[in-house]
């Protein structure tokens, strides 16, 4: 007996990126996964509006929504009110 696959195309998916200017010590999140300091350069996001959520010692927390556009980069400097 034989059987036969048909191979799915993949879907195009697409991406942008995020800059984060922030201080090592600021905790940040998208879309609740932790964003490590070494990958705050150019931080890879499929295309879409995406939470972003900035925690540090001695401030605010701020969360907010980005919207995250293909093959375009967005710049986020870090900022807040004092607790």
């Amino acid at each position: 007996r034989n059987t036969t696959v048909k191979a799915t195309p993949a879907k195009n998916i697409d991406f942008g990126f995020v800059r984060f200017i922030a201080p090592a010590e600021a905790a940040i999140f998208v879309d609740d996964v932790y964003v490590s300091p070494k990958h705050r350069e150019n931080y890879k996001l499929r295309a879409g509006r995406r939470k972003v959520r900035l925690q540090m010692k001695g401030f605010l927390p701020i969360q907010n929504f980005i919207d995250v556009e293909k093959d375009r980069t967005i710049t986020i400097n870090v900022g807040g009110d004092e607790e």
